[in-house]
C-alpha cells in the first residue's frame, strides 16, 4: 500500500464520511491505529482528548486492525 493510500475508511461509506469529517471527526489515524476520540478532557489552556483504539468498524463490523496491531501500537516506547 502507497504511503498515502488511506488504511482505513474502505469497508463502507459510512466509516469513509465519519473519518473525513474535518475538524468534526472523532476518528485519528495519525499513528498508523485508528482511534476513536471518547472524551473530552477540558485542561488549563487547551483541550484533551481521551481516545480508544478501534478495532472493529463502529458501522459495518468490518475488521480494521488486528488485536496484534493494536497491543504492539500501546506497547511502543
Amino acid at each position: 500500500m502507497a504511503p498515502d493510500t488511506p488504511r482505513f475508511g474502505k469497508c463502507c461509506e459510512d466509516l469513509r464520511q465519519a473519518m473525513h469529517a474535518g475538524k468534526n471527526s472523532m476518528f485519528n489515524d495519525e499513528d498508523g491505529i485508528l482511534l476513536l476520540n471518547v472524551a473530552v478532557v477540558p485542561m488549563q489552556g487547551s483541550t484533551g482528548w481521551f481516545s480508544k483504539p478501534v478495532r472493529f468498524c463502529p458501522f459495518c463490523g468490518t475488521e480494521l486492525q488486528p488485536a496484534e496491531d493494536i497491543r504492539a501500537w500501546g506497547n511502543r516506547a
